[in-house]
């Protein structure tokens, strides 16, 4: 999807294994993340007054840059209207940052990994239940942060290459970069029961998750409980 010969590996992009991934997208008032974007930033909403918080879990596999043993993350972000020139194609989604976590501080605690991105800065207990396709989020005293789950009861995978537009805003300036995903997955809008819980704790930054109707799900996007995925993360660069 993008051109990366011109392009250094582990300077200007990076690239990441898994196999395994589950993201839920719910709708929350548009009044409760305006203030936690950078102003040129505009919420994407699916409805006036209707914006879109997304939480997505993978996990990578061992032999990683720098991991010799599998490991979890979780990016909590608000979407938003992408940037066409800067993105210099259509993204599926784009998406700011509320923060990220990882199981490992080996993780969070470098800066090639983290980039410019708003990191939790504990472990975190990631769990999957890969038959149930479903995934939880404890914090480092094992206080639930949140837990997602697949409503649908007959996802039907199929290969798929998608470029997501990614923004952060770092010491006070806005950066911008980009992220593609290929792998087997599905996706559904049906509102089919409850997708997860959301409890509120530090890891959203103030952002109010506590009234999130989790049976109004907007989109579900997961992998095959065993997968061949592979994410190439494009390093932020300032607008």
């Amino acid at each position: 999807m993008f051109d990366t010969e011109s392009l250094t590996l582990h300077e200007d992009y990076s690239v990441w294994h898994y196999d395994f991934g589950l993201a839920c997208s719910f709708e929350l008032p548009t009044k409760d993340v305006q203030d936690h974007l950078p102003g040129p930033l505009r919420p994407f909403e699916v409805r006036p007054g209707v914006s879109v918080l997304s939480l997505n879990a993978v996990n990578f596999r061992a032999g990683n840059y720098n991991f010799s043993e599998e490991f979890q993350e979780v990016t909590i972000a608000v979407n938003v209207v992408a940037d066409l020139f800067m993105a210099g194609t259509v993204p599926r989604y784009a998406i700011y940052p509320i923060n990220l976590g990882a199981s490992t501080a080996g993780f969070y605690s470098d800066m090639y990994n983290t980039d410019k991105l708003p990191f939790y800065r504990q472990p975190l207990d990631i769990r999957f239940d890969r038959d149930a396709i479903s995934a939880q989020c404890l914090d480092e005293q094992g206080n639930l942060i949140f837990e997602l789950r697949n409503i649908h009861p007959e996802p039907q995978y199929d290969m798929a290459e998608e470029f997501f537009q990614v923004f952060a805003e770092y010491e006070g300036e806005l950066y911008h970069g980009a992220v593609t995903l290929e792998s087997k997955r599905y996706e559904h809008q049906k509102k089919l029961g409850s997708a997860g819980t959301l409890c509120d704790h530090p890891i959203f930054r103030g952002l109010n998750v506590g009234g999130v109707d989790t049976k109004n799900s907007y989109i579900q996007i997961f992998s095959p409980p065993h997968t061949d995925g592979k994410q190439v993360y494009y390093r932020l660069q300032a607008m």
